[in-house]
This record gives C-alpha cells, structure tokens and sequence, in this order.
C-alpha cells in the first residue's frame, strides 16, 4: 500500500469515524456513507429503469389495501416522531439550540428519533415503488425523485454527525408536514367515494413552501457569534431547501394557477 493509499483511508478514517458521532454511529445502516448512496442507487435504478421497462408490457398492480396500511403506518410513525421532538423542543431554545454531546437520556432519545427519522426517509422510497408498479410513471418526475432521494442522503448525514440540537426543528415540522401528506394519500386510496372531498390538496403545497422557508429562517440564525451550534449544517441544509422552494414553486404554478385561469 503507497502513501496516498494509505492517506486515503486516515482521511476516510477521521470523516466517517473520528468527527462522526459515537452515539449513532452504531445504530442500523448509519456505518459509513456507502449504504444509503447504495440505496439511493439501487432506487433510482429501479424507478427509472429497471421497473419501467419490467412493467412495459405488464398490466399495473392493484395496490389499494396495501397503499392504504403503508400510508396509516406513515401516519402512525410520523405521529410518534413528531411527538418526540415536540417533547424536546418544548425545552429548546428556539432562536439557538447547541449540540449535546452527553449521553443523558433526553440527548438519547434525540439520537433515536433522528434515527428513525432517517429510516423513515428510506421508508419514503416505496411512494415511488407504487407509482412504477401501478404504471404511474407520469408522477416518478423530476421533483419527486429527488426530494426523496436527497432526503435519504441529508438524513443520514444529520444522523450521523448531529443528531440532536438546532437543525432538528426541520424534522420536526417535516414530521407535521408529513402527517397531513399522508393522511391525504390514505383518503385518496379510498376512492372516489372520498377523492371528492380532498379539495385541500393544493394547500398542502403550500405548506410545504411554507415549511421550507421555516427552516432556512431558522438555519441562518446559526450564524449568529453567539450559537455554539455545527454552521456546517446550514450549508447542507439551505441550498436544499432553496432548490426544493423553486421546485414545489412551479410545480405549484403549473398544476395550481393555470387550473385557476381555465377555470
């Protein structure tokens, strides 16, 4: 092995060991950065290739009764998440929420619920396994697959290196948002009986719009001489909530305004 071989590994070593946090570093999947870039991989694989072309010649899945469990157990898992972070947010400091390091049992339970935040997001992964099952390819878009793709990267990293402290009021409210996403999805899979009374689905764009510039407003108070939080955590979450802000900005537009003109 030369030198730059074996710098290479330190390196490798010091990112994904020394800096990492010790307390999640042992939890399920959260090792080293090669499996979720795996997952992600194996995902985008299946949902732009490999399962469209399976599914060409194929008739399209019925899926009701399993649509209708998985977006309950969304619902249920998401419920317990965000009762979590409410319990530790209602002892944050809002405007500046330092990193705990110790391994007290409230800073425990932070690192287990960013966690299982982290598992949801590759929970979130069979939405677009559906889609590509029942033929839906229409909805596997641009917008769709890279807000749960990244999510499954950004999650994993929040994990992995900060799991507690100030950027978790994003999982938080993503939690909340994710509830009422959900709950929607499950009526929607009742059939028309129930669809005709789903007229709120624009507004949950909207709230998500909202919630994106939320957390950037709240990330930029990291900046701030006086918080004694991670600053690089900002820079991982703001350009992504800009880019989702100008990706749900059109799809809103386009599927939003220009029915409002017709009509």
């Amino acid at each position: 092995m030369d030198f730059n071989e074996t710098d290479s590994l330190l390196q490798w070593d010091y990112i994904f060991t020394e800096i990492a946090d010790t307390r999640s570093s042992p939890l399920f999947l959260m090792k080293d950065p090669i499996i979720p870039i795996t997952i992600v991989a194996a995902y985008l694989t299946f949902v732009l290739h490999f399962g469209p072309k399976y599914m060409k010649s194929r008739q399209p899945f019925q899926f009701k009764s399993a649509i209708i469990l998985y977006n309950a157990a969304q619902i249920i898992i998401n419920s317990l998440l965000l009762s979590r972070f409410i319990y530790h947010w209602k002892s944050y400091n809002w405007i500046c929420q330092p990193f705990d390091s110790s391994t007290s049992n409230s800073a425990m339970m932070m690192v287990y619920s960013c966690h299982l935040y982290f598992l949801n997001k590759i929970m979130d992964l069979t939405d677009t396994l559906f889609f590509v099952l029942r033929k839906k390819q229409e909805q596997v878009t641009f917008l769709h697959v890279w807000h749960h793709s990244i999510m499954v990267i950004l999650s994993w990293v929040g994990t992995k290196y900060s799991p507690n402290g100030h950027s978790t009021l994003g999982c938080m409210i993503n939690s909340f948002i994710h509830i009422l996403l959900y709950l929607y999805y499950l009526l929607a899979a009742m059939g028309p009986a129930v669809q005709k009374y789903l007229w709120w689905k624009k507004y949950l764009t909207a709230l998500q719009l909202v919630q994106f510039g939320l957390i950037m407003i709240h990330q930029l108070l990291i900046f701030a001489p006086s918080c004694n939080y991670p600053s690089w955590t900002s820079f991982c979450i703001i350009p992504n909530a800009i880019v989702f802000t100008i990706l749900f900005s059109n799809f809103y537009a386009q599927k939003y305004k220009t029915k409002d003109k017709i009509a």
